[in-house]
Formats: C-alpha cells, sequence, structure tokens
C-alpha cells in the first residue's frame, strides 16, 4: 500500500467527510419521510451539526465566524446531496427519495421497508430505550436472513446477538444455553460444542460473555454426519460509530475459551444499517472485519430473485417495528 493510499484510508475515519455527509442525509431522509418532502439542510441543521460548525469557527472574529460558519454549512449540505446521487445511482428505484436540486421527496411503498428499517436502525440512538432495544434485535433477525440468502440456497442461519428475550427461537437467558442450541442445530457433534477452559465458569454471567462477539451464525451443511462444515459469523453494529468499534470484535481465540470451535474455519462479517458507498472505507472495514453488510447491499439482498418466502419473519417484524414507531408509514 502506498503512503497516499494509507492517507486517504486514514482521512475517513479520522476525519471522515462521507461518513458525516452520509449521517446528514440520513437525518434529512427522516426528516423528509415524516413531513412528506423536505430540504437536505434540515438534515445539517440540527444541535449537533450546529455545535460542530461553530465549534470549527470559533478561532474567527463574530463576521468572519458567520462566513466560514456559512461556507462550512454549505460544504456539508453539497456533501449531503452528493451522498444522495450516490443512492440514487446505486439503488435505483429500490431508494425511497428522489432528488430535485436540494430537495427531497418520499415514495412511500411496500417495497421500500428494508431501507426503510435500516434507516431508522441507523438512527436507533433517537428513540427510546425501548425503541432502539428492538431496532437492534430486529436489525439482527435481518441480517440473519439477508446473510442466508448471500450464503445460497441450502444455508441455514441463527441469531445469537443479545438481547436474547426477544425476537429469539426461544427465550434464553445464558450464554451456554444460546451456544447449546445452536450446536444443536448444527447437528455436528464437535462444532460449537460447548466447553469452557477449566479456568472458566461453566456458565458464564452476562456480564463476563454476552453473546461473545457474534450476533449470527451461518452455515452450508453437507448433509451428512462427517462434520467440517464452514461458518460465516456476523457482528452486528447499528451506528456509524459501532461499526469502527466493533470491526474486530470476532476472535477465535476468545471463542475457544468457551467452546470447540469449528475444524474447518469460519469467515468473518459485519453487518450494519448505515449505507456505507465510499469504496475506501467498505475495502479497509473489509481487511479488519471480513465481509461487509451495509444499508445498499442488504436492501439488494432483499430485493433480489434469491429472496423468499422462508425470509417473510424478518421482514414482518421490520414493516411492524416501523410502524410501530412511525404510525401511519407504508414501510
Amino acid at each position: 500500500m502506498t503512503t497516499n493510499e494509507r492517507v486517504a484510508e486514514q482521512a475517513w475515519w479520522d476525519k471522515p467527510r462521507d461518513a458525516d455527509a452520509a449521517s446528514n442525509l440520513d437525518q434529512a431522509e427522516l426528516t423528509t419521510i415524516r413531513d412528506g418532502s423536505g430540504a437536505i439542510e434540515d438534515g445539517v441543521s440540527d444541535e449537533r451539526c450546529s455545535n460542530e460548525l461553530f465549534d470549527e469557527g470559533s478561532d474567527f472574529e463574530d463576521e468572519s465566524r458567520v462566513v466560514a460558519t456559512d461556507l462550512q454549512a454549505d460544504e456539508l449540505v453539497g456533501g449531503a446531496i452528493d451522498q444522495a446521487k450516490l443512492r440514487l445511482r446505486d439503488l435505483g428505484d429500490r431508494y425511497p427519495f428522489s432528488l430535485d436540486g436540494s430537495r427531497l421527496s418520499h415514495t412511500a411503498s411496500d417495497n421500500h421497508w428494508a431501507y426503510t428499517f435500516c434507516l431508522l436502525a441507523s438512527l436507533a440512538n433517537e428513540f427510546d430505550s425501548q425503541q432502539k432495544r428492538r431496532l437492534r434485535a430486529c436489525f439482527e433477525v435481518l441480517t440473519r436472513d439477508v446473510s442466508k440468502v448471500y450464503w445460497g440456497s441450502t444455508a441455514n442461519s441463527f441469531r445469537c446477538g443479545h438481547p436474547w428475550d426477544i425476537y429469539a427461537a426461544k427465550h434464553f437467558r445464558k450464554t451456554k444455553a444460546v451456544f447449546e442450541y445452536l450446536h444443536g442445530l448444527v447437528g455436528d457433534k464437535y462444532d460449537w460444542k460447548w466447553g469452557p477452559l477449566e479456568e472458566l465458569p461453566e456458565d458464564p454471567s452476562y456480564q463476563r460473555s454476552k453473546d461473545l462477539g457474534v450476533d449470527v451464525v451461518t452455515w452450508r451443511p453437507w448433509q451428512d454426519d462427517r462434520g467440517g462444515q464452514h461458518y460465516l459469523l456476523v457482528q452486528c453494529a447499528t451506528t456509524e460509530r459501532g461499526v469502527l468499534s466493533k470491526a474486530d470484535d470476532i476472535k477465535r481465540t476468545r471463542l475457544e475459551e468457551y467452546m470447540r470451535m469449528p475444524c474447518a474455519g469460519f469467515a468473518k462479517a459485519i453487518a450494519t444499517p448505515s449505507c456505507i458507498l465510499n469504496p475506501t472505507a467498505i475495502r479497509e472495514l473489509s481487511r479488519r472485519a471480513g465481509l461487509v453488510f451495509e444499508r445498499s447491499r442488504i436492501v439488494k439482498v432483499v430485493h433480489s430473485a434469491e429472496w423468499g418466502s422462508e425470509q417473510r419473519e424478518s421482514q414482518e417484524k421490520c414493516i411492524e417495528l416501523t410502524q410501530q414507531i412511525m404510525p401511519g408509514l407504508t414501510a
């Protein structure tokens, strides 16, 4: 990797102009959904962005500061418009908004449920604690089905992410119970067999282990009892900053402390409802976290020919939750 390439990658994470523009566009899209139409300026006029601009211009005299802040605001609006154009180009009619200058219009349609849900999930911190909890859990259900479809027609998939009391096959209370259930689903006498190291507790507390960094496990069974199956382990992160902090969460050494891991190994992935269309960011994130399922890719899988009736559960849950949070909205 050249020095220029390394600097470009660091620029995305350390001063993420595209990430800020994408976040501002998300805010504008949310406002547009609520009102039917809206200006992209709405996405950069909230208190968070205003404080950011004020701080950056605080070294100027009053008049100069106003001019500098206006220029920065124009740059943020321009960046958000560029992101809207990228989403339109990438998703086409799967993008539920149209762009006219700096104004967005929303098209309410059942076909857009996946994009709308991912938008809400990426803004989960703006909702109350119960809604935020359900958005994150439901996003894991959606990720379970998206990874299954992506992995192939014979794949199986299981959500093991905490919290386990909602959107789960059964109500688990312990990490041990979750992975023992997975062991039974896999049907391999070795893979995911629970057995902590001698110095560790047999049934660890939530504070100690939680979900061991794994939210979804997807696998392709061989349809025999000889083992050697391959797995995709997925970590979910609903916020942009969460993606960065969770990129390295899945560690074989940590998992092996509590169970016998698959002898054939596994691939890693990270899933986020955020829309990441910056190629440099995707490549860097892929190096750290494996496959990247972000909003655009998730929507494309949902709209693919392979998405079928088996995935009805996640679709219904996401639509129902979207309508609970935003009554009257067609997801």
